[in-house]
């Protein structure tokens, strides 16, 4: 079917369009992933490194925009991974255009990387999208939790290691041993590959970085030991009319665990959020997580509200 419809790369121009699909496909799904025209700006302004990533748009020939195709190549040192993603208007998807455009990009990643692994992740209660994953191809292989947690609880006062303290990340200066503290921390962790220090960089850069909820713990010698990642998507809350944050990322140095910091951590992290006025903190979490990261949350109230397949294909 698809060669009954026209389809373009993507240009800033076409972004209204992509919106207006977007919200088209929320009233079907109910995944919450459409985006304003500000955030879809953004995210075409200010692609990261080291990523290649393409953006395809399908309309009909009076110009309807009815299928939205993209994907993204990570390069690492030891691999090759991408990321496709498809979105099709719900009036559409009785033709199998999901399905031919999921296969179109994997056609165009395999000419740029033969041997890339693709990943596509699902809700588990979106039989919708897991049944085109697994009709591809496509195995699951993990399985992730949303979990939540109520900020109009009492959130304890954090309990730091005598000697350690906490601060934000100062900018540019904090780079490189942030960068040592994050890789040394998930360097045991599933799919772990290093973050390449320019990626941080980058990403302290965006105009949308929230630097007053990136915090760190230092340890009495200078070294970074934890970190606790918050942040707000100020345009999904105005969209949603609630209050949410998010744990975007907590971990604790290997040679530093058991000392409490992870609690510690996330403990200031919900503050923070509670600070701004948020009425509820969310985060995502491995099922596998090998330092237990899972058993922290519950016993910290977060309550698993949803969970999501990770799936993979070698092409």
């Amino acid at each position: 079917m698809l060669q009954h419809y026209k389809h373009k790369s993507v240009q800033r121009s076409d972004l209204p369009k992509i919106v207006d699909l977007l919200a088209a496909c929320e009233v079907i799904d109910q995944l919450e992933t459409n985006r304003s025209l500000a955030e879809l700006q953004r995210g075409f302004d200010n692609k990261p490194p080291n990523t290649i990533r393409n953006d395809y748009l399908w309309e009909t020939p009076d110009g309807q925009a009815i299928g939205y195709g993209l994907y993204g190549i990570r390069h690492q040192p030891e691999s090759q991974e991408a990321y496709p993603s498809v979105k099709v208007h719900p009036d559409y998807r009785k033709d199998n255009l999901e399905a031919e455009i999921l296969t179109w990009c994997e056609q165009e990643i395999h000419k740029l990387c033969p041997n890339a692994t693709i990943w596509v992740s699902a809700r588990s209660d979106r039989t919708h999208y897991t049944t085109l994953y697994e009709n591809q191809g496509y195995q699951p292989v993990r399985w992730f939790h949303r979990m939540s947690r109520s900020l109009r609880a009492p959130i304890p006062e954090p309990q730091l290691p005598a000697g350690f303290t906490t601060r934000t990340c100062q900018g540019d200066t904090d780079v490189e041993p942030w960068v040592e503290m994050f890789n040394q921390t998930f360097i045991d962790h599933w799919q772990f590959h290093p973050r390449p220090i320019e990626n941080r960089r980058h990403e302290i850069q965006q105009p949308d970085y929230q630097a007053d909820l990136d915090w760190i713990a230092v340890a009495p010698n200078g070294t970074f030991a934890a970190f606790c990642d918050a942040y707000i998507f100020h345009e999904r809350n105005a969209r949603t009319h609630r209050k949410e944050g998010w744990i975007t990322g907590l971990g604790t140095r290997r040679g530093f665990r058991h000392q409490g910091l992870g609690r510690a951590m996330l403990l200031l992290g919900l503050q923070q959020l509670k600070a701004t006025g948020m009425e509820t903190a969310l985060l995502d979490v491995d099922s596998e997580n090998p330092n237990q990261a899972q058993k922290l949350y519950e016993s910290m109230g977060f309550e698993t509200i949803q969970t999501s397949v990770s799936y993979t294909k070698t092409l």
